[in-house]
C-alpha cells in the first residue's frame, strides 16, 4: 500500500467567467421581478383606490339618509384629493378627507362632460347625483365608478386596461 498526495485532477472553485454568468442570470432575474413588483404595487394601490371610493360614497349616501341632511363630496383635482362636507355648512368644515396615492389620478364626469373640481351630492331621500368617476394610474389601467343606472347606489365597472 502507497500512500502519498496525489495530484489533483479536479480543482475546486469556479473560474471568474462562470462566476460572472451567474451574477449576470442573477441580475436579470432580480429586474425581471422587480418590474413585476411595481406594476403589482400600482394595480393594488388602483383597486385599494377605487373600493376606498366606493365604500365612502355608500357611507356618505347612508349617513344622508340617517341624519337628513344633504352631503357634498368634493373632488380637489389640483391637491389630488377628495372629502366630504354639509352641503348648508358655510363653513365647508369637512367631514372626512382622504387623498390618492401618488401615481393615481381621477377625473369626474356628469353628463359626458369632465368636470374639474366637482362635486357630488348625495341627498336625504337615497338619491346621488349621477356621476362617473374614473381613476387612473400610470402603471395598472384604470378603474371606474358610476352611480348611473343605479339607484342610490355606486357600482366599480369592471376594471379597464
Amino acid at each position: 500500500m502507497v500512500t502519498g498526495n496525489k495530484p489533483r485532477d479536479n480543482l475546486l472553485g469556479f473560474t471568474l467567467i462562470e462566476l460572472v454568468f451567474v451574477v449576470v442570470i442573477i441580475s436579470v432575474l432580480a429586474l425581471a421581478l422587480g418590474l413585476n413588483l411595481k406594476n403589482s404595487l400600482g394595480n393594488f394601490q388602483l383597486n385599494e383606490a377605487a373600493w376606498r371610493l366606493q365604500v365612502f360614497m355608500q357611507y356618505l349616501r347612508n349617513r344622508s339618509i340617517v341624519e337628513l341632511r344633504s352631503i357634498r363630496l368634493v373632488f380637489e383635482n389640483d391637491l389630488n384629493r377628495y372629502w366630504a362636507g354639509y352641503c348648508e355648512d358655510e363653513s365647508n368644515q369637512p367631514i372626512k378627507i382622504y387623498s390618492f396615492p401618488k401615481g393615481l389620478k381621477f377625473k369626474v364626469e356628469k353628463n359626458n362632460t369632465t368636470i374639474d373640481n366637482s362635486q357630488v351630492i348625495f341627498y336625504p331621500d337615497g338619491k346621488i347625483d349621477k356621476v362617473t368617476i374614473s381613476i387612473t394610474s400610470d402603471t395598472a389601467g384604470r378603474q371606474i365608478l358610476t352611480t348611473e343606472g343605479v339607484f342610490g347606489g355606486v357600482r366599480l365597472v369592471k376594471e379597464q386596461r
